[in-house]
């Protein structure tokens, strides 16, 4: 039997997802769900210390943040 390894992993070291989705309404309601995936590599730590929670953004910080990511190298959504 062979053991598990982290292989998968390592090839994808770096890498970034994540998810959200936004809506009001009963089940089946209207919802909108994003995702984005970027190589933590390109940006300094503090970025990501700041998106930890959107919620806690003001409006201007998450437009801020969002040129940022929209002008990496590589975005993925």
């Amino acid at each position: 039997m062979t053991r598990p390894n982290f292989d998968f992993e390592n090839l994808y070291a770096g890498t970034v997802s994540g998810v959200d989705e936004a809506g009001c309404g009963p089940w089946a309601g209207p919802v909108v769900a994003a995702a984005a995936i970027i190589n933590q590599l390109l940006f300094p730590q503090s970025f990501f210390e700041k998106i930890n929670d959107s919620k806690k953004l003001s409006r201007k910080q998450r437009e801020s943040f969002m040129a940022i990511a929209l002008t990496s190298p590589q975005p993925s959504f």
